[in-house]
């Protein structure tokens, strides 16, 4: 098995779809995802918005994270609830892997990736969450040195550990 590592563009938006129901499906505790709505699922091919890039085995998506770029989605309650408001800030997010391909690195890969795109685009901070009971997030996140900042119940009606990082000097 190969995995090759690619932005994720418009004309794979069924794969993506596949993606994520698979993952779903697999999930033991659905609160682990947070849903996407229609509207996210059209925004996600908008540079301007968001990087999306995907791991492939062959031509098939295997896996893939975002980064939603500053003041998109939850990034400017997050930035609020962390006091950094006057910050740079992208989050990092939807990880998705469908699980004969997870515990490869290959979720680290793809967080990797989308942290040296943040750091070009000049970002200061990185925020993520996770469902503090998905130990296998939060193990992904803290392995590149989040740090765990709260842990809160979103307007979103979902309960996360809030974690941030400071790319400014990476």
């Amino acid at each position: 098995m190969t995995i090759t590592y690619k932005r994720i563009l418009s004309k794979d938006n069924e794969q993506v779809k596949k993606l994520i129901t698979i993952v779903l499906n697999e999930l033991e505790n659905k609160d682990f995802f947070i849903s996407i709505s229609e509207d996210e699922l059209e925004d996600i091919y908008y540079d301007e918005i968001c990087i999306l890039y995907g791991a492939y085995d062959k031509d098939k998506l295997v896996a893939m994270a975002k980064l939603d770029l500053n003041n998109q989605y939850d990034v400017v309650e997050l930035k609020q609830c962390l006091n950094i408001e006057k910050y740079q800030v992208a989050e990092l997010g939807r990880y998705l892997c469908i699980p004969e391909y997870r515990r490869k690195g290959i979720m680290k890969d793809l967080q990797k990736l989308l942290i040296s795109e943040a750091k070009k685009l000049d970002y200061d901070y990185l925020v993520v969450t996770a469902h503090p009971q998905n130990i296998a997030s939060n193990k992904t996140i803290l392995k590149e040195d989040f740090e765990l900042k709260i842990t809160r119940m979103l307007s979103n009606g979902y309960y996360r550990n809030i974690y941030l990082k400071d790319i400014r000097n990476l």
